[in-house]
């Protein structure tokens, strides 16, 4: 996985079951904008490394991100908050990779930038997606 110059060059990191076998995996966006997936061993080290998005496109300009399955097809997706403010959803990344996405019709307000996913109000599933309102409260 490479040593500390490696990765002094992450970006931003989201975990997620990313590969469909009940092991943790963690997806990287780099400086570059390159995107790869760790495949977790489930013994908290990796198999290997997919790339998923070439460097210097769209995830350059990523500034958060987060793991879950937002989109209900079983696998983990990726939500990714952008420069801009736009949100993309990138549904079942381990078996789609990033090919695509969905873009959110309301844009993050300015100063928003943290996201994060986890099991909001159900014990079943990672689904929730929460955002700072522009008051300054999380919103769904």
């Amino acid at each position: 996985m490479g040593g500390g110059e490696t990765w002094s060059h992450a970006k931003l990191l989201a975990s997620g079951e990313d590969t469909g076998d009940g092991k943790g995996d963690l997806i990287v966006v780099w400086t570059d904008g390159e995107v790869t997936l760790y495949t977790g061993d489930g013994n908290g080290g990796f198999t290997g490394e997919r790339r998923l998005a070439a460097p210097h496109g769209i995830f350059q300009n990523a500034k958060s991100i987060t793991g879950g399955d937002f989109a209900g097809g079983n696998g983990s997706d990726l939500l990714v908050v952008f420069d801009s403010g736009e949100v993309g959803l990138f549904p079942d990344v381990g078996t789609k990779g990033l090919d695509g996405g969905i873009k959110w019709p309301t844009p993050v307000p300015s100063g928003a930038t943290p996201i994060t996913g986890g099991s909001f109000g159900t014990a079943k599933y990672v689904s929730k997606w929460l955002r700072p309102a522009a008051s300054g409260r999380t919103t769904r």
